[in-house]
């Protein structure tokens, strides 16, 4: 048995400002810049620590990030900000008998930058953004081919999608616009990523809201995220409206996408639709099931030729998963967690190990004391059945309170080591945080999800204030894997993403 076993985060958190938030049920944040990381170093006993370069906040600004010596015979050197709207400046904190420099401020109009003291140092800088940014769809983090991948649109009458990429998911490129619309909303993406013939392609799937009818697009990469063909039209029945959709990739090369749309006032049906050019064209819309108890959150994943999976949560805490083996001609509908009048299952995260079985987590909320947890199930026969489900999260409720955690991420490492990060309000419920504290927690298990970790807080600012929106990406190793988590905090009074890597398990 796989005993629970804290993992905590490293002390050096690197910070990136990188997107707002919005979930799959119209949760909206908002936020106003982007603040670099990138890695100082600290010495223990020996000379000071080199410090990294600024982070920005507020609107564009940017400060100094020192790093830290503690003992050291030599003083620490802050960080430098670059021009900054209204940026002041970092601070440093010399060693024993050393001097240190604090960053020095850039200059312009409006916005604040706030410099920190750091452990170890944090620098890198971020091009600023518009005044609004949102995370993006169901898939916002991926790693393939040496590179990770962020997904999210930005703007706030006009939204756009945009790709950023990065060599070790905390110092993150210039942005690169994804969608090619002419007009409407394009927002509610899901990222694709995967090798053709050795080399890293890019998929992106988007909708364009604020038209009628809506549209689902899919926008493809060669070069890696630097640059992206004409979209191609998915779905542009008459009848969408409040779409929301994911996409999966086949080991046959097709792909699959898969929405829900609102009809008569509710999500009562899923769609699909594939392509075997590479998204280029895709076939007509299709419906794969039908049932007005559904949600509208969903998950799609793909195997061998014409093999698909579609997750669906259900308003009385049913998972249903549709499959078909036949490229859709034919689908056979199988329960994954069984229905309690009272319950709702939400947010189903579903994916194909490497070795063959789905893998699926996803958030319930209880009929009879209304807490809502994370659980974790599996299917190793094509998803015809389904194992228990097992709670992944570890927090229980206390005295009045009810905690809720919700929106899970899944990602497989190495070995069959599986990471899920949720959101959490175990510290809300209280006197002393509030019911507004969210944080990022994360679990792992090395038994192929029969056992889990114990809870670890994911996020490195643990006040009152929302950390949520959580997301994780994993680069898999040997006896480790290189895990990134980002999330979505308003420690700034906007919304904006952080994010920090570390060795697990």
């Amino acid at each position: 048995m796989f005993n629970r076993r804290t993992k905590g985060w490293s002390a050096a958190f690197a910070l990136i400002a990188l997107a707002g938030c919005s979930d799959e049920d119209e949760d909206k944040g908002r936020s106003g810049s982007d603040a670099g990381t990138g890695d100082g170093s600290v010495s223990s006993g020996g000379t000071g620590a080199s410090a990294g370069t600024g982070a920005s906040a507020g609107t564009g600004g940017q400060a100094g990030n020192a790093g830290a010596a503690a003992g050291g015979s030599t003083g620490a050197t802050g960080g430098s900000a670059g021009s900054a709207a209204g940026g002041s400046a970092g601070s440093a904190t010399g060693g024993s008998g050393g001097t240190a420099t604090g960053g020095t401020a850039g200059s312009s109009t409006g916005g604040t930058a706030t410099g920190g003291t750091a452990t170890g140092g944090t620098g890198g800088t971020v091009t600023a953004v518009p005044a609004y940014q949102y995370s993006v769809g169901k898939r916002v983090l991926s790693h393939h081919g040496g590179t990770w991948y962020n997904l999210r649109y930005e703007g706030d009458t006009n939204r756009r999608v945009f790709l950023w990429s990065s060599s070790n998911g905390v110092d993150w490129s210039n942005k690169v616009r994804v969608d090619d619309a002419a007009a409407g909303d394009a927002e509610r993406g899901a990222l694709l990523t995967w090798l053709d013939n050795g080399t890293p392609r890019v998929g992106v799937y988007w909708m364009l809201r604020g038209t009628t009818p809506q549209e689902a697009r899919f926008s493809s990469s060669s070069d890696q995220g630097a640059s992206f063909a004409s979209s191609a039209t998915v779905t542009a029945d008459a009848e969408n409206a409040q779409m929301n959709g994911d996409v999966a990739r086949g080991d046959d090369g097709s792909l699959w996408a898969a929405w829900t749309r609102r009809v008569n006032g509710s999500h009562d049906g899923v769609f699909y639709s594939r392509s075997t050019d590479d998204g280029a064209t895709w076939s007509t819309t299709a419906l794969a099931g039908d049932s007005g108890a559904f949600g509208w959150s969903h998950s799609i994943a793909a195997g061998f030729t014409g093999e698909a999976w579609i997750a669906v949560a259900h308003n009385d805490g049913q998972l249903t998963v549709f499959r078909t083996a036949t490229a859709g001609s034919s689908w056979q509908m199988a329960t994954a967690a069984a229905g309690v009048s009272g319950a709702q299952t939400s947010h189903p995260v579903l994916r194909r190990a490497t070795n063959g079985e789905l893998l699926l987590t996803y958030a319930k909320r209880s009929a009879s004391d209304q807490q809502t947890d994370v659980f974790f199930t599996r299917s190793g026969d094509s998803g015809a059945t389904w194992s228990p489900p097992v709670r992944v999260n570890d927090d229980v409720t206390t005295g009045t309170s009810v905690n809720t955690d919700y929106y899970p991420s899944l990602a497989e490492g190495g070995s069959g080591r599986l990471y899920v990060v949720w959101t959490d309000d175990r510290r809300g419920p209280s006197a002393a945080q509030g019911a507004g504290n969210h944080d990022a927690y994360l679990s792992y298990s090395v038994d192929g999800g029969a056992t889990w970790s114990t809870d670890s807080l994911a996020n490195d600012f643990p006040e009152e204030i929302f950390q949520r929106q959580a997301a994780v990406a994993v680069a898999p190793g040997t006896s480790q894997d290189t895990v990134v988590v980002s999330w979505v905090d308003n420690r700034s009074g906007t919304y904006q993403v952080h994010s920090n890597s570390r060795a697990l398990p």
